[in-house]
C-alpha cells in the first residue's frame, strides 16, 4: 500500500467545526449549517488554505 492509498469507509463520522463560533459536532455527512449559530461548517479533516 503506498502513501496515497487511503481506506475510505461512507459511514466513518467526522469532526465539523463552526467557521464562526468553534462548535464541534460529529457526523457522517457534512451537517450544514451549525445547530448553535447557523453559521457554516467545515470537515477539521480539511486543512486551511
Amino acid at each position: 500500500m503506498s502513501q496515497r492509498d487511503v481506506t475510505y469507509d461512507a459511514d466513518d463520522a467526522y469532526e465539523y467545526e463552526c467557521l464562526r463560533c468553534a462548535e464541534t459536532v460529529r457526523a457522517t455527512g457534512h451537517p450544514g449549517g451549525c445547530p448553535e449559530c447557523a453559521s457554516p461548517m467545515r470537515n477539521r479533516r480539511m486543512p486551511y488554505e
